[in-house]
């Protein structure tokens, strides 16, 4: 059985941006993340360990987004969707970052990145 497991609006602090001002300060970014996963095990089990563990991806790509210094939300991206489908057993993940202070006067500027595993060469 197929289910989509997704983190919503998990705010992280970093270093991101390639203006100098933006190297100089923590920013927050906001992501959203899906994960198509094989869910059955998890609906009959009850149990964590045969589910997509989602703190453990949201842990990931904190990680990740701390550990680096992104210039380019586009490489953030699609380094964390790499790490996801690496890291996870899911057929498909969808990936969208905002960072909220990219633009004056808008909400936010980002980025929406997906991948399913079929499409990754063997």
């Amino acid at each position: 059985m197929l289910g989509t497991v997704f983190v919503e609006n998990l705010r992280i602090e970093c270093i991101i941006g390639v203006h100098e001002a933006e190297r100089q300060r923590l920013q927050p970014l906001h992501l959203r993340v899906e994960l198509d996963t094989d869910i059955a095990a998890a609906a009959t089990s009850d149990e964590i360990r045969h589910a997509l563990d989602y703190s453990a991806v949201a842990n990931l790509l904190r990680e990740l987004a701390q550990s680096r210094g992104y210039r380019l939300i586009e490489t953030f991206a699609s380094e964390a969707l790499q790490q996801v489908m690496k890291h996870f057993p899911c057929e498909r993940v969808a990936i969208e970052i905002r960072k909220p202070n990219a633009i004056p006067d808008a909400d936010a500027a980002g980025i929406r990145l997906e991948r399913r595993r079929s499409e990754i060469p063997s």
